[in-house]
């Protein structure tokens, strides 16, 4: 910030060099943003030992634009995504990346998965400055902690035993997602039976008139609700490292909290979502990612 101090001071005492990236719209402005992106690409390419096909990137730079944040996070989910090839292809763009004038409350979410309070906060912002709802956001918030308390229950389980940290994406797809099947199948199971029991016992005190609605069943509780995509469900587990189940069984019990405030006190929404986030996104200095 060129009105502060420092800046003053070192300007009067030494040498600034300006490393800021153009924002705007003009020809030259584009050339040194694109320029800025490829280098970027180019050291984190070179760290993974990957490369990128020309038509790759010119798809990956179409999808986002000069928004570095989002093409940075792109080319990690890509560089995990081929897993021991080197190259990057057209079709893993394809195939991992959706057009990003993104979706906001996925960026969210994606943020606190990775307690990146940075992000968090800044997409939460984001968020009510483009006037969403704050009962639209906390739902999402909740359900992704919710998600990736399911996660812990799967790895604990017999089912889980295949999955550990830094599993690559091929072994999970081949040895993990068949049993993540076969334990979502057994959940859809229990669920049936239970919304059976409920329905029985919501009709037992009426009189039926004419044949009963069947209520749709929510499968939100299911891990891969598309089993034919396994990578975004491949993410959720590798994000779910960050977390204990015991952290992720007091979010959900400070979310329950956050939400009696909503509705009961008056509080300013957004005052009670960052606190919420701050809570659940904490990390103790000095401590690993899962410990409190």
């Amino acid at each position: 910030d060129k009105r502060r101090g420092l800046y003053k001071a070192i300007n009067k005492n030494g040498i600034i060099i300006d490393c800021s990236v153009p924002g705007g719209q003009t020809r030259s402005d584009k050339i040194a943003q694109e320029a800025f992106i490829k280098e970027m690409m180019r050291n984190i390419l070179a760290k993974a030992e990957k490369t990128v096909d020309g038509n790759a990137y010119l798809a990956m730079y179409e999808m986002t634009g000069f928004d570095l944040r989002t093409f940075v996070n792109n080319l990690e989910k890509l560089i995990s995504f081929v897993g021991d090839r080197e190259k990057i292809t057209i079709e893993d763009v394809r195939n991992v990346l959706k057009r990003t004038k993104s979706d906001p409350i996925y960026e969210l979410t994606n943020a606190i998965s990775e307690r990146n309070i940075e992000d968090t906060l800044f997409f939460l912002n984001s968020l009510f400055s483009s006037e969403f709802h704050y009962l639209q956001i906390f739902t999402a918030i909740t359900n992704q902690i919710r998600k990736l308390l399911i996660v812990k229950e799967f790895v604990e389980s017999p089912y889980g035993r295949e999955w550990h940290a830094g599993v690559q994406y091929n072994k999970f797809r081949s040895a993990i997602m068949p049993a993540i099947q076969d334990y979502d199948s057994i959940l859809l199971k229990q669920l049936e039976n239970w919304e059976s029991i409920i329905s029985k016992n919501e009709t037992s005190n009426k009189k039926k008139k004419g044949k009963s609605k069947k209520n749709k069943l929510n499968t939100d509780l299911l891990i891969a609700k598309n089993p034919n995509n396994p990578y975004p469900v491949f993410q959720m587990f590798s994000k779910s490292e960050r977390f204990t189940k015991e952290e992720l069984l007091d979010s959900i019990e400070y979310m329950s909290k956050a939400d009696l405030r909503l509705k009961s006190t008056g509080q300013n929404p957004k005052l009670v979502m960052e606190d919420a986030i701050f809570h659940i996104c904490r990390k103790s200095m000095g401590q690993g990612l899962g410990d409190k």
